[in-house]
């Protein structure tokens, strides 16, 4: 389920573990012309179809679903694939609410369907290699993550993007959570401070377990790629730089392959996958595609989202009526605000943005208006937005 870059690789790697009798549907309403071009050009037409309506499974053949598509219609994609009686596995996040995927996760017990979170961290060969360096710290203090993407990104020969309605931190924690996962297994942190920077397209975040303290950075169109933990002991430090799989790890006195046999081996998301259609197909079920990780992300996410609210409609009273219409972190705000919380919600064009911004700049001349933007700013802004898109409806 998903018509995405992510889903087509996902696709490829199927294909590789697959017998040559499997049938891949791939149900994507939004993108299934070119989800089908795709698979012409991939000359995989036999094995592989595109449907932009939901698929009937075989009743009498082993089954299951992957949910590779837009975080916002995980919930309805889990429910559809549990009334299949399918085998599931869902891409990050599992849902949008800890809420919803306890609701999930107990009805795929009752009917005693496989639920399964991928989180493909935990099948990375160089993340094993760094905790077995680490362990010759006496103590972990600290422990740092970098996690950037750059403007423009080119992953698996295609342009990586990013869902702007999905805040960043519901979007990286899962990574971030499954990285220290590897690390420090099973610890919850919480929030302890948050700095929200470029309209949000950056977030320092610092959070803190019962055993050690982290702090976390994320970055959206930024200047490169990076992932980089480090962690921190009282005289020691390891630092492993995965923003080129499979990356170097880095000591006070050496620089060494993260995952050596890298070029040979199996990578992670095949490693994953493999792991999800064996257990799939009646085999043991592997603990690292339970949703423990997701359900902790889905937790901290929660936490964070009043104290981002907050920082995020401060930024904006001070920000909108200061910055040029054309400043990349306030249209990356504009374009959040008004697609978060909408599953439905059309994407925005540039031009849109520009007449948004101008209606805002508009409706703050009212002294009435003025007043409810500097108390209220994003709903002032959602209300705005409304009344743009209303307007455009009529003839």
């Amino acid at each position: 389920m998903g018509g995405g870059r992510w889903a087509r690789v996902y696709v490829d790697v199927l294909l590789e573990l697959l017998p040559a009798s499997s049938r891949v549907l791939v149900y994507s309403p939004r993108n299934c012309e070119a989800m089908a071009n795709w698979i012409v050009g991939k000359g995989v037409g036999k094995q592989v179809s595109a449907f932009s309506s939901l698929p009937v499974l075989p009743e009498r053949e082993s089954k299951s679903v992957i949910v590779v598509n837009a975080a916002a219609d995980h919930e309805k994609s889990i429910e559809w694939a549990l009334s299949q009686d399918a085998a599931v596995l869902v891409e990050k996040p599992l849902t949008l609410s800890s809420s919803a995927s306890i609701r999930l996760i107990i009805e795929a017990a009752r009917r005693g369907v496989y639920l399964a979170a991928a989180h493909v961290f935990l099948f990375a060969e160089y993340l094993v290699n760094f905790k077995k360096k680490i362990k010759s710290l006496d103590e972990i203090d600290s422990i740092d993550v970098i996690w950037a993407d750059a403007a423009v990104d080119a992953r698996h020969g295609e342009v990586k993007s990013f869902d702007p309605g999905v805040r960043i931190f519901e979007d990286c924690l899962p990574h971030v959570l499954s990285m220290l996962e590897i690390l420090e297994p099973r610890e919850s942190p919480r929030l302890v401070q948050m700095n929200f920077l470029r309209g949000g397209a950056q977030l320092d975040l610092v959070l803190s377990s019962a055993h050690c303290r982290y702090t976390v950075r994320l970055i959206r169109n930024g200047t490169e790629r990076r992932r980089v933990i480090t962690a921190n002991g009282t005289e020691e430090f390891f630092t492993l730089d995965f923003s080129q799989e499979p990356g170097i790890i880095v000591t006070r006195s050496e620089i060494i392959a993260a995952s050596p046999d890298w070029a040979v081996s199996q990578k992670p998301l095949s490693r994953m996958l493999e792991a999800f259609l064996d257990a799939a197909g009646g085999g043991c079920r592997d603990e690292r595609l339970g949703t423990a990780v997701g359900l902790r992300a889905a937790c901290l996410s929660e936490e964070i989202l009043p104290v981002y609210h907050a920082a995020q409609a401060q930024w904006l009273a001070q920000s909108l009526l200061e910055a040029d219409e054309n400043d990349k972190d306030l249209r990356y705000a504009l374009r959040e605000v008004a697609l978060s919380g909408d599953s439905h919600a059309m994407p925005i064009s540039e031009d849109t943005l520009s007449r948004i911004f101008q209606d805002i700049k508009s409706c703050v001349k009212d002294p009435a208006s003025r007043e409810q933007f500097a108390t209220r700013p994003i709903d002032f802004m959602k209300s705005v937005l409304i009344k743009s898109r209303m307007n455009q409806r009529t003839p």
